[in-house]
């Protein structure tokens, strides 16, 4: 059995041509392929204050009436601050096999030539073709926690502990494939090619999964596309959302037997590139010379920290065409302009002792602090009190 699990479209009018050309390629890719059922872990829309008449409702439905026409589509609903309830008017749409979306937590029972039935349907026929159990993003409001945020985050992993073994005891009844899907963070996750997830808002850990005993879990919420141990899959954003999205996009097609083979499959989505300089420090310098290769084809934004006195001597203009020049498709230069004064400030902020909180002052304005003057601010920081109130009484500190 073939399996298309996908995630993360965020679609919105702003960026609906990349959009489009992405999930145009979802759909070929679909109809070569010929999935036994298409997935979406969420994220369908960037709000769920989605006007009908928009661009973006438009496409999203289009595009779940052509995913209609070649298998059966199930749908979790994902971030409440995105996709809300918007996603609930994909069930609606009509194909020649059913779309199903989830509110709520779950099973559905995919039987061929039919699509989804329940689990009374599929005992009467004598079985199905795979479990899906849909686990929409769990929010505290949603299982109405004590108050207390880590006794209610302890309540919602109880909760949902109890929910996954639930799903696992109903998937055993079936000698067929039992597939997860979820949205949410996971504990070790990646969000970048270097950084983990460390921290968040409901843990749902991988053993916590696992009490669903699923052959395979397809999850949405993580935009960095990525396997974690053997079966659970992070399909990430179908294309670069923000320019902290440097990574490959696409999807995942999984074949379904004993074991599951699984194939990532890029989209066409625009290529990012990022550099940061810091033109302030002579160590890191760098030049883009030795990256003309990967510049080709490439939106390109440099984010660059000059001294505001030497602004005006660096050309980048001169860099944009470079680049332009080199093949890519866009270039956008942004300049933080750092006063030397703050530097300076900061260096008298840091400074321990008084004779270097003088010195560093006096550097501001491009003086020189005295002998005399550096003399007395030592006693005044180091000496006796009452050794110092004598002196200053023989006049000996005046």
């Amino acid at each position: 059995m073939i399996l298309l699990a996908t995630a993360d479209w965020h679609i919105q009018d702003s960026t609906i041509e990349e959009a489009t050309k992405c999930l145009d390629f979802l759909v070929q890719t679909a109809e070569t392929e010929e999935p036994a059922v298409i997935i979406h872990a969420g994220d369908t829309f960037n709000s769920g204050d989605v006007k009908l008449d928009s661009k973006a409702a438009k496409l999203v439905i289009r595009t779940f009436n052509r995913l209609a026409d070649i298998a059966p589509v199930a749908v979790i609903l994902g971030t409440p601050s995105h996709d809300s309830t918007a996603a609930e008017i994909l069930s609606f749409v009509r194909g020649q096999f059913p779309i199903h979306v989830a509110a709520k937590p779950e099973q559905i029972f995919l039987s061929s030539g039919i699509g989804f039935v329940d689990i009374e349907d599929a005992v009467k026929s004598g079985g199905c073709d795979a479990v899906i159990s849909l686990m929409p993003a769990p929010t505290k409001q949603f299982f109405q926690g004590s108050g207390d945020i880590k006794q209610g985050d302890a309540e919602i992993a109880a909760a949902m502990s109890a929910i996954f073994a639930g799903m696992g005891s109903t998937a055993a009844g079936f000698p067929a494939p039992h597939i997860l899907v979820g949205h949410w963070s996971t504990t070790g996750s990646l969000i970048s090619e270097t950084q983990v997830l460390t921290g968040v808002d409901i843990e749902i850990s991988p053993d916590m999964m696992m009490l669903a005993n699923p052959l395979l879990v397809c999850l949405g919420h993580i935009h960095f596309r990525q396997q974690i141990k053997k079966n659970i899959f992070y399909s990430g954003s179908l294309f670069a959302n923000n320019w902290g999205e440097l990574d490959d996009k696409g999807f995942y097609i999984h074949e379904i037997g004993d074991e599951v083979v699984s194939r990532f499959i890029k989209t066409p989505s625009r290529k990012l590139l990022r550099y940061v300089f810091d033109y302030t420090d002579p160590e890191t310098l760098k030049s883009l010379n030795d990256d003309a290769e990967n510049v080709a084809g490439a939106h390109i934004r440099i984010d660059a920290t000059v001294w505001q006195d030497e602004v005006e001597k660096m050309d980048f203009e001169t860099m944009k065409e470079g680049l332009l020049r080199w093949g890519a498709e866009s270039v956008d230069i942004r300049i933080t302009r750092l006063p030397r004064e703050n530097i300076r400030a900061d260096a008298v902020l840091k400074a321990e002792t008084l004779r270097d909180k003088l010195i560093a002052a006096a550097a501001l304005r491009d003086e020189k602090v005295s002998d005399s003057i550096l003399h007395k601010s030592d006693a005044l920081e180091h000496m006796d009190a009452e050794e110092l109130v004598k002196m200053i009484g023989k006049g000996v500190a005046a």
